[in-house]
């Protein structure tokens, strides 16, 4: 076993999120592991899965099941308002389906943070996996993943969640804060930046109790956009180590289904990190 003394951080993107279960299932071949780990939305997801040390669930979650109309269609919204399936997701896939190990998943050494968004304040919450509760687990890696407009939010402790994309996509100044280095996945290619959000009448509209909420929605584009000159910045400093993709020809979307897509870009990232892992035992030294 092998334990870098750095952080991960696995950013979101739904289905892109395959590439970094790639790269977590060749950690696990190989018993590497990190000291702490922030993951969000779909990132978070696929952290569990690795940190539970369960080979081959993420491939079959991520790449196997997208084809299932419980995980993602039109048909979820009337049954649960969600574009994503996240009763199939949260409950009946770790429950039944392909059952989660809550056990090993509680007992790892990795200290684990799951970004969410506050819909009361619009601000990013970063919640450690320190509670041994199965049902709050779901709920939290479901709130990290819940998209505003596709899904409703999730309660926590009394309190209502949203994608923690929304505020904080790529938590690294957060990490940095503690640590000295950072080592990021990212889940589309370098010089890649969001445009500038959509539907911005209807999102003041639909979200008009919450309009902390709303500010942070309306800017999270430039927010991301700022962070990601940010994490150029960090690079060349020598701050962090950036994973990403390459190859815009085998990108895929957030709501990919095609199982043959998927794995591609599955073993591609597998292979991505088996090119680069000199890089990160150098960086981590």
């Amino acid at each position: 076993m092998k334990i870098y003394n750095i952080p991960l951080i696995l950013e979101g993107g739904g289905l892109r999120c395959a590439f970094t279960a790639g790269i977590l299932e060749y950690f696990l071949d190989n018993g590497i592991e990190f000291s702490h780990i922030y993951g969000v939305s779909a990132g978070a997801s696929v952290a569990a899965s690795y940190l539970a040390k369960q080979k081959g669930r993420n491939c079959r979650i991520n790449v196997d099941m997208p084809s299932d109309p419980r995980f993602l269609g039109v048909c979820n919204f009337f049954r649960e308002r969600s574009f994503f399936g996240m009763k199939y997701l949260y409950d009946e896939v770790p429950n039944h389906i392909d059952p989660f190990d809550f056990k090993t998943f509680f007992e790892t050494k990795t200290r684990f943070f799951t970004v969410v968004t506050s819909l009361q304040s619009g601000l990013p919450e970063y919640i450690e996996n320190s509670r041994h509760d199965k049902q709050f687990s779901m709920k939290l890696l479901a709130a990290s993943g819940s998209i505003p407009l596709l899904s409703p939010p999730v309660k926590l402790d009394g309190k209502f969640y949203y994608d923690g994309g929304v505020s904080d996509s790529i938590p690294v100044k957060k990490a940095l804060q503690q640590h000295d280095r950072a080592v990021i996945v990212l889940t589309r290619l370098r010089g890649y930046r969001k445009k500038s959000q959509k539907f911005k009448k209807y999102l003041r509209f639909r979200f008009r109790k919450y309009p902390e909420f709303v500010n942070v929605m309306l800017s999270r584009s430039d927010h991301y956009n700022s962070t990601l000159d940010y994490i150029d910045d960090m690079e060349r400093k020598g701050k962090v180590l950036v994973i990403a993709p390459e190859d815009a020809a085998i990108m895929v979307g957030r709501m990919e289904r095609r199982r043959d897509k998927l794995k591609t870009f599955y073993d591609y990232g597998y292979d991505i990190i088996n090119r680069r892992i000199n890089d990160l035992d150098k960086f981590s030294l």
